[in-house]
């Protein structure tokens, strides 16, 4: 598995141009009606990401990639035997592309407010995350292995709903412990990434664009 990343900072107006003229008209129409810049961005880079992986691992021109979604809403390509995932956070995006199903999320490592976890947890993930440790609800975590673990927990359950496409349908409705055979996660310049995948070992590939 390819795993393209590369910073907004880095997407000249040029690219952005470029990439959304490939667009049919609804992506583009829907591309403006975004209010915040940012956003357009992020998101025409994030179809960049997917053109370019999608053209390598298949030998096809980008410019013959179409993106659809599915009915639940997934992103996907009308290139048949390809998948590819893409997220992004702050000026960061991310794009995981394979020849099998595929999901990826990523958050920037932050403090996190211990009452998240209600939300986002079962007890099972609680007890992954505290251990023995006393956080009380109103607390802020500022411990980085429990925030780790924290973020480890939210960033593979994000990856896995993407992969089976079906939304967020909610956090509770499934532990840590039941997805992270086939969920890796790593922690990469200030980040905390998930991918989840069909296969419990998948060999990854990190690849910067500049």
């Amino acid at each position: 598995m390819k795993i393209y990343y590369k910073r907004l900072s880095h997407f000249g107006e040029d690219e952005y141009v470029y990439y959304l003229s490939m667009t049919d008209d609804s992506r583009k129409e829907a591309i403006a009606r975004m209010r915040v810049e940012n956003d357009k961005r992020r998101s025409i880079l994030g179809e960049s990401l997917a053109r370019l992986g999608i053209s390598k691992i298949i030998g096809c021109d980008e410019r013959e990639i179409n993106f659809t979604r599915t009915e639940k809403g997934k992103p996907i390509c009308n290139k048949e035997g390809v998948f590819f995932n893409v997220s992004h956070c702050d000026g960061t995006v991310v794009c995981a592309v394979d020849m099998q199903n595929v999901g990826i999320d990523l958050e920037r490592i932050r403090k996190i407010e211990a009452r998240v976890t209600d939300i986002a947890c079962t007890n099972a993930d609680k007890q992954f995350i505290f251990g023995e440790s006393d956080y009380g609800i109103d607390d802020i975590i500022t411990d980085k292995d429990i925030l780790n673990r924290f973020l480890t927990v939210w960033t593979a359950k994000e990856a896995y709903f993407k992969f089976v496409g079906i939304g967020v349908i909610g956090f509770q409705t499934v532990s840590y412990s039941d997805i992270s055979a086939r969920c890796q996660t790593l922690e990469r310049n200030g980040y905390m990434m998930s991918v989840y995948s069909e296969n419990e070992k998948n060999a990854l590939e990190f690849i910067e664009v500049l």
